[in-house]
């Protein structure tokens, strides 16, 4: 990918991602609005990928992938408690995030079923 982001800074001042991953040094010499914008494309992207990830695991075998996105009511009920306790919890357990396009609080099938193995080590 070879995409620039815009900051006002002059185009041939801003690296590119491939420069970036070849030289993480040049991130210490951009500006904290800059290193922002970058860091909201990067997870912008990932969340691209997982989800192209996941449809293709899905068309290839027809199971759910790993990284499916549950529900605060679907994540409860996985986890034995009710939703108002998970929202309660949720940042002391570690578990979830807010989906910044509806601002909701979901989980992934990874992340709860790594939860409750853990548990079960405990």
């Amino acid at each position: 990918m070879d995409a620039r982001f815009s900051s006002g800074a002059a185009p041939a001042a801003i690296p590119t991602l491939t420069e970036i991953q070849t030289d993480p040094s040049l991130l210490e010499r951009l500006p904290l609005g800059l290193l922002l914008d970058l860091r909201r494309h990067v997870r912008l992207l990932g969340a691209d990928l997982e989800m192209a990830i996941d449809r293709q695991v899905l068309r290839a075998n027809g199971q759910p992938a790993r990284h499916a996105v549950l529900d605060v009511e679907t994540a409860a009920k996985r986890l034995g408690t009710s939703c108002d306790s998970l929202y309660r919890k949720r940042k002391r357990l570690r578990l979830g995030y807010v989906d910044p396009l509806d601002g909701k609080l979901k989980f992934t099938e990874e992340e709860i079923s790594e939860y409750i193995r853990r548990q079960r080590r405990a």
